[in-house]
């Protein structure tokens, strides 16, 4: 859901995103946030994909999560209270190397979405984290880079 180096800059607590691992209504700060629009308005929205993902790869692993929730009749957790400390210690990892970790970890989901696929992706998503990091760019910067900007815009 974070295809690039900088989708991950954008994943930190206080920048309205899918950071924790909750849901709310109307709150920003949750992966699913129910808003207020009822009736035909009525959405969930999934907050931790960036615009640059793939939809139908981010599709396909949002509702096999859900399918494996129901499938195993996981809880609800409660929900996130808008505008309140999150009431969850789950985040979304830090940083490319520790999702890619994460990802080939879960053996149900990398099953589901295609064994191929996810080591097709890990080996270039692995790939682009180490130009970054060779680029001696320090990692836990949160501005973009003069290698993002050669890298993702060579026409800027």
């Amino acid at each position: 859901m974070a295809p690039h180096v900088n989708a991950y800059k954008r994943l930190q607590p206080d920048m309205l995103n899918g950071y924790w691992g909750t849901w709310g209504h109307d709150d920003r700060s949750v992966t699913v946030r129910v808003p207020p629009a009822r009736g035909e308005g009525t959405r969930l929205e999934q907050r931790t994909a960036d615009a640059a993902a793939n939809p139908y790869l981010v599709g396909a692993a949002v509702l096999h999560a859900a399918r494996f929730g129901v499938e195993d009749d996981l809880p609800l957790p409660e929900v996130q209270p808008t505008g309140q400390r999150p009431n969850s210690e789950a985040t979304s990892p830090p940083r490319c190397r520790t999702r890619l970790v994460a990802l080939n970890a879960d053996e149900r989901l990398c099953a589901a979405l295609s064994p191929e696929l996810v080591e097709a992706f890990t080996i270039l998503k692995r790939g682009e984290w180490e130009r970054y990091l060779s680029a001696a760019v320090d990692p836990e910067t949160t501005d973009v880079t003069d290698w993002e900007l050669r890298y993702y815009l060579p026409f800027h």
